[in-house]
């Protein structure tokens, strides 16, 4: 059902609910490990924010869900992001495994999948430059 959900519309997974939790929180805090796996090859965004600055990483941590936070962190989730009491995904699980897991990621400096995400990003940035540099210069002419 999920997958057909995301063929009709790939917007599923950034609908959000009162929490502002996405899919990706949803799958994370759960453990649902092949919805998760579907959702991050769709799209490479999985440092989303709910309302108390949680994202899927943190849940999926906070709910000792090993494999998701494996799978998270193998895609680019950040596990130095902290929620708005400023604690990391490593501070609120009780799972050994996971916490050592989360911190040699995260001792590891500007790892290859971060500087993906951030090529991405600035490939986004750019696009952006440059069609506001289009636009402009055509209603100059």
């Amino acid at each position: 059902m999920v997958s057909q959900a995301l063929d009709k519309s790939i917007k599923f997974l950034y609908q959000y609910d009162y929490f502002h939790q996405t899919a990706f929180h949803w799958a994370a805090k759960l453990g649902y490990e092949k919805m998760l796996e579907l959702f991050l090859k769709l799209s490479k965004r999985c440092n989303i924010y709910d309302k108390n600055m949680r994202t899927p990483l943190y849940l999926a941590a906070m709910n000792n869900q090993k494999r998701c936070v494996e799978l998270l962190l193998n895609k680019g989730g950040n596990p130095l992001l902290c929620d708005k009491n400023g604690r990391k995904p490593e501070e609120v699980t009780t799972n050994s495994d996971i916490r050592i897991l989360l911190q040699t990621t995260a001792e590891k400096p500007f790892s290859e999948i971060y500087k993906e995400e951030y090529k991405e990003k600035l490939r986004e940035k750019n696009h952006e430059i440059n069609s506001q540099i289009i636009f402009k210069s055509n209603n100059l002419i």
